[in-house]
């Protein structure tokens, strides 16, 4: 049990303290869309397309031969991490405790506090973490017969849980005659990855065109590299109080794990210790290959269109494979018996074996966007600099870590009163978030050198305490 445990905390910890792989219709990937509500499928441009639609790639508004970014000066990192049912206020209260007499105690809730916090778990809730580190993306920009070749290395943290929503039923009432509790709708899902992407991209003037003044296509070959992972298939533990004071424990669970062999976890049915030789190149625990695919057109210098497909692909884990499984039912007439607790225990998290493989999705999406140039349209006389618009639809086809198959929209503004300065703000409605998330991002760009920071979740940082998210993201990208 304590081993397995410490898988657990382990991925949480290496996912919340460093605070979803590629692809996918959630995870932020880039300072400039992050700021702009995670709008990109047709604003994305450079080495900021790759992950989001490789055809932008064609697009070279600047004239540039190469553009890229490295660790330095600063590196581009992406995170978003917290709930979507408790703020750190709520958390505070609840679980924090209060002081008496110098010392930390637990706080006696009273029957209003424990009304409050069943409501908060009315629904279940979500915790989740996500990271991005882009280590090096190149673009370099051919002749326009040939295209633009494109390439980028970056590591992808995920984690996401569901906790069941009468887990605050049973923490503050117990286990009363004739209470039931079932956890089916729990679920977790977290991976560590590692991504080599290699993209391509051209503009088609082969393809006569009466409508549209460019068209483009490109793809996206990623190689993944996989070093952590977990993953609940099925979590259908239930207890119920009969009304002699027995308790029937059924356990229906099955749990996928696996871990590189650099970082030291051993499984709590193994027999042989395990060092940790942490490094910046781990052994993988897994490979997989994944493929996005993207179109876009520019009908005239206002309006453009953008399709595509990411995240197509899967994940074998075939090092370090533990798998935990129980489908058993028990009566627990004694839970003073420590022999009945650690049977309990085995039915909660299963007996542990090793297996030979595991497959997991990488976070299959469709994106489509529309941009709109305000400041060029035909009826505005004059503004004040420029004035970018974009829409975005994002559909995932699986519920892995940063996707939903629940459909994400979001909504984007870039203005340049001056066209060092950028302002960026956006909404996103839908996905993984019952919230809606405000967006804001700026920063600085001199052509040859840009620097962009963005908070995804805005309108959390602006509610300090009562935040339930925390979000940043920043880059820097260099054009010669």
């Amino acid at each position: 049990m304590k081993n397995f445990n410490k898988l657990f905390a382990i991925l949480f910890l290496l996912t919340s303290t460093l605070i979803y792989g590629q692809g996918g219709a959630y995870g932020i990937l880039d300072p400039v869309s992050a700021g702009m509500g995670n709008t990109y499928t047709a604003n994305s441009r450079g080495i900021y397309a790759i992950g989001h639609n490789p055809a932008n790639l064609a697009f070279n508004n600047n004239n540039d031969i190469v553009e890229f970014n490295t660790v330095l000066p600063i590196p581009s990192i992406t995170m978003l991490m917290g709930t979507d049912f408790i703020s750190i206020s709520e958390y505070n209260y609840f679980f924090g405790g209060v002081e008496e007499n110098g010392k930390t105690v637990g706080r006696y809730l009273t029957d209003d506090d424990k009304t409050r916090l069943k409501n908060l778990f009315a629904n279940g809730g979500t915790i989740l973490s996500d990271l991005s580190i882009d280590y090096l993306s190149v673009a370099v920009y051919l002749k326009p017969q040939i295209g633009t070749i494109a390439f980028k290395m970056s590591d992808n943290f995920g984690f996401y849980t569901h906790l069941p929503a009468q887990l605050s039923d049973l923490a503050l009432e117990g286990n009363p005659l004739g209470s039931a509790y079932n956890f089916g709708d729990a679920s977790m899902d977290g991976q560590y990855l590692r991504t080599y992407s290699l993209s391509y991209a051209r503009q088609i003037p082969e393809i006569p065109q009466t409508i549209f003044k460019k068209v483009s296509a490109g793809f996206t070959l990623n190689f993944i590299s996989g070093f952590a992972m977990v993953k609940s298939e099925r979590i259908g533990t239930s207890f119920e109080t009969k009304e002699n004071g027995n308790i029937e424990a059924k356990g229906d669970n099955l749990i996928y794990a696996a871990f590189s062999n650099d970082f030291g976890v051993k499984y709590d049915f193994d027999s042989i210790d395990v060092e940790s030789n942490m490094g910046a190149f781990p052994e993988p625990a897994g490979s997989g290959f994944g493929l996005d695919l993207g179109f876009a057109a520019q009908l005239d210098d206002v309006l453009s269109f953008g399709l595509s497909i990411t995240g197509i692909g899967s994940m074998t884990w075939d090092k370090n494979v533990a798998e935990y499984s129980s489908d058993v039912a028990m009566v627990i007439n004694d839970l003073t018996d420590q022999a009945v607790r650690d049977s309990l225990a085995d039915l909660l998290t299963g007996k542990g074996k090793r297996v030979d493989s595991y497959e997991t999705d990488l976070p299959t999406a469709l994106h489509l966007g529309v941009t709109y140039q305000l400041d060029k349209a035909p009826f505005i006389k004059s503004f004040p600099g420029t004035l970018l618009i974009a829409l975005d639809y994002n559909q995932g086809f699986n519920n892995v870590a940063r996707n939903s198959k629940v459909a994400r929209w979001s909504l984007g503004f870039e203005w340049r009163p001056w066209k060092v300065f950028p302002i960026r703000t956006g909404f996103s409605f839908g996905g993984k978030d019952k919230n809606p998330a405000w967006s804001f991002g700026t920063g600085l760009d001199w052509n040859s050198f840009e620097f962009s920071f963005a908070a995804y979740n805005f309108g959390n940082l602006m509610q300090a305490n009562d935040a339930k998210k925390i979000s940043l993201a920043f880059g820097t990208r260099w054009r010669i």
